[in-house]
Order: structure tokens, then sequence, then C-alpha cells
């Protein structure tokens, strides 16, 4: 019988995992809906973050693999396994109003991006059962995982395989951060640390904190990287939060494909060829969700094969992109995401 708090440490970690998988459908339509050659700061910029996101996701499955939970990306019948849910939704466990839906770059989208990496503000922490944001999310899991330790020792929690652990060498996609193996409290707790650090960043600093640890040149948080883009500047070196004053980021709201929201109660038209384009994007995103879910539960050789998937998906997404729905608008990429 798995101890009480130790459950509940499984559960929150679970809720990590699927609030960072959320994210990245978001973030990767509106970057595949930029027209080709436009706005290549924003592009780098989204580039990034799907790709810390992804780095996330599985410094969180090293953290449940660590402690004997097992993550779960997948969708499955029986009690508390993840359950399909589709865009625009609510974000998973985030107490706040805050749906997010699948929108092509934009001023309206970057600001969800932003509103998704708050940076730390103990101020509007939540006491119920939700979270106010990612940060606080961490903050809970990091203090249930240094109380459930102290009280039942490493040995009790840190029971998970090594053969589990994920390695830098098996994914060579990570820019920004480390893919630490987690074997014990200290290198959990830096886990912890890099995720939340990276993402909302703090209050009080645009910085990542990358510098000091990896030896890395000075990166800004999440939030502050989609801040820029609102702003139409990047951060400099030294700026405080309030506003950038780096060099001018040129945005270009139009260069975008005209995607639209889907409406599911509306039939699409179905001219030759479209079915088969919006059920080969289908499949290779379950495709890619199941390839994730084998390599953060021991299969780590799925984690490369993920990535001619991804490449596939950007594909099909665009070809998705270009189905006509009325109102001068295209279709956008039906990805969903996975909530316990």
């Amino acid at each position: 019988m798995t101890h009480p708090k130790l459950r509940k440490l499984h559960g929150l970690l679970q809720k990590a995992l699927e609030v960072e998988l959320f994210t990245i459908p978001p973030y990767l339509t509106a970057l595949y809906s930029i027209d080709e050659g436009a706005n290549r700061a924003s592009v780098e910029i989204l580039q990034s973050v799907v790709m810390e996101e992804m780095l996330h996701a599985a410094l969180v499955s090293n953290i449940m693999n660590a402690v004997g939970a097992a993550p779960q990306v997948q969708g499955a019948s029986g009690t508390g396994k993840p359950r399909r849910v589709n865009y625009p939704a609510q974000a998973p466990h985030v107490a706040r109003p805050l749906v997010i839906g699948l929108l092509p770059f934009s001023e309206k989208a970057v600001k969800g991006f932003a509103e998704i990496e708050l940076p730390e503000d103990r101020t509007r922490w939540t006491t119920g059962a939700g979270f106010y944001s990612i940060g606080q999310l961490y903050d809970r899991i990091r203090n249930l995982m240094i109380a459930v330790t102290d009280e039942l020792g490493a040995d009790q929690v840190f029971t998970g395989a090594p053969r589990l652990q994920l390695f830098a060498k098996d994914y060579y996609l990570w820019r920004g951060g480390e893919l630490m193996l987690v074997s014990g409290l200290d290198s959990a707790l830096a886990a912890i640390d890099e995720i939340a650090q990276q993402g909302e960043g703090r209050l009080h600093s645009n910085l990542t904190g990358d510098e000091a640890r990896f030896g890395q040149p000075k990166e800004v948080a999440h939030y502050y990287r989609f801040n820029q883009i609102l702003e139409r500047r990047f951060y400099d070196r030294d700026d405080d939060v309030r506003r950038p004053t780096g060099p001018r980021l040129i945005v270009d709201w139009k260069a975008v494909r005209p995607v639209g929201a889907l409406n599911p109660k509306t039939k699409l038209a179905r001219p030759p060829g479209v079915v088969a384009v919006l059920d080969a994007f289908t499949a290779s995103y379950d495709e890619l969700l199941t390839a994730l879910h084998e390599a953060f539960n021991g299969k780590k050789a799925q984690l490369m094969a993920a990535v001619p998937l991804m490449q596939r998906l950007k594909i099909q997404a665009i070809e998705v992109m270009r189905i006509d729905i009325g109102g001068g608008r295209t279709c956008p990429p039906p990805f969903w995401f996975m909530k316990s």
C-alpha cells in the first residue's frame, strides 16, 4: 500500500506533466500559422519555448520514475487515467479562469501564452485544490517532496529503477537547461527549480539562472520571452521586469495564415482530400503521444523516434491550416491534451 503522502506526490507530479504537455499544442499552432520567412524573431522564441516545454515534460518524467510513479501521457480506461480533452479548454489544474484555444499567431494568442507562464507571485497563490500559477504547483511539489522524504526516508521515496531515467543523449534537441538525472532529493529539487525558473521565472527577475548553472548565456524566462513579442523589444541584459529596452523586435501580425476557431457543432465541408488530411494529422499526433508515453516509461529509443514524428506533424498541421472553414478562415490543427 502506497503511503498517502507519497500517493499525493505522485498525483501532483502527474498534474505537472499534464500542464507542461497542455501548453505545447497552442504554442505549435501559433508557430505553424506564421508565413514562411516572416516574424523570424517570434518564430525563434516560440520554437525555444516549445523545446523547453518538452524538456520540462522529460524532467517531470524523470522525477516521477525516481519516486516510483508511472508517467501517463495516453488516455486509458479505468479510474485515475488521463482522458482526452479538446481545445479551447481551461488550463488543467489552474484555479483562475484561463481558457486557451488553438489560435494563429496574434496579440490575443501571445497574451494567453504569457498568462500561462505568469511569474511567481506568492501574494496571489491559492489555498484550495487548484493552483494560481505553474510556480505554485511546483512549489507544492517541492515542499511535499521534502516533507515525505523527511518522514519516510529517501530509501522509501526514491524507489524507481535507474534504467527508466532519460539521459541528455536520448534526445538531441534540448536547448537551454539540462536533462538531469534524478536519483534522490537533491537532484529532484534541482530539476523542479530548473522547470519553474525557466518557465515563469521570478517576479523581480526576467532571467532563468541558466548562466550560473550550466554556463549558458543569460536567457529570459518564458513569460518574459512572450512579453518581448508584445512589447516588440528584446530585454537588455540588465533590464528590470517592467519593460524591455533592448533592440527592436519586428512583429507583423498580418503575415499569418488566417486560422479560425473551429466550432465542434459546425459540420466541416468535406471536399475530396479533407478527411484524409485531418485523419493523417490525428494519426501522427496520436503516434507522437504514444512515443512520448513509451519513452517516459522506459522505452527510451522512442524519444528519438519522436523527432521525425514532430517534423511530419508540422507538415500536416500546415496542410490542415489550408482547409477553408468559411468566413475567410482556415482550419486549426485538431490537437487535444490529456487530463486526469
